[in-house]
């Protein structure tokens, strides 16, 4: 798929001229000269005039053309099946995605359907494109957040395509609905995170250093 194409362009070029004769004086002498002129073609695929060079949707179906590559399809074919994968979604640990959340999925033909084999962290993509699930990281380290994705198929009679849904899932040690990166008390215990870190010297996020765990998850 070449992006340019060169060509050249015959052309006669004519140049009149005077000059001087013994017999009748000054008189105008033609010439003539053969050329070529060459000319770069850039393919506009969209004819949005945005070559495919420098534009970064080729066909104009709404999906980058990088993104189309990653999933095998045609970034100059508008009408092969494709489908828009939001940018990522931030969910809260240990709470259930809210069903008032858009489409992470969204694919260009009507009938499609959508599944995900293998539910990553406790999410999934379900048939109508949305997130569902209740995420859960078994190890945070010190992370407060951590980026996860999901792998989906999309299907539409013999056309097939993968793609990556990218979630980022935020840390809620006591699982009250509020992502400790805002939560002021992230394990519940009464003393705020300031004052456990900068006077008592302790963990943040365990309420057995106050014994005062008071948290469905705390057992």
């Amino acid at each position: 798929m070449k992006k340019n194409v060169k060509v050249e362009i015959p052309v006669k070029v004519t140049k009149v001229l005077e000059k001087n004769s013994k017999k009748n004086g000054k008189e105008e002498v033609t010439e003539e000269k053969d050329a070529k002129v060459s000319v770069t073609i850039q393919r506009d695929t969209d004819g949005d005039d945005d070559p495919d060079v420098t534009d970064k949707d080729d066909d104009n179906d709404g999906i980058p053309d990088e993104v189309e590559k990653a999933n095998g399809t045609d970034p100059k074919n508008a009408n092969n099946l494709t489908a828009k994968v939001s940018d990522p979604t931030k969910v809260t640990e240990k709470t259930q995605v809210p069903s008032t959340l858009p489409k992470v999925v969204t694919p260009n033909k009507d009938g499609s359907t959508i599944t995900t084999e293998s539910p990553v962290n406790g999410l999934s993509v379900d048939k109508d494109g949305k997130l569902t699930g209740t995420p859960s990281v078994p190890n945070w380290g010190s992370d407060e957040e951590l980026k996860v994705n999901i792998p989906v198929k999309v299907k539409n009679g013999d056309e097939e395509i993968r793609v990556e849904v990218p979630v980022i899932i935020q840390r809620d040690t006591d699982g009250d609905g509020d992502p400790d990166v805002t939560d002021k008390d992230d394990d519940n215990d009464g003393i705020s995170d300031e004052e456990e870190k900068e006077k008592n010297g302790t963990d943040p996020k365990s309420c057995y250093n106050t014994n005062s765990c008071g948290n469905k998850y705390y057992t």
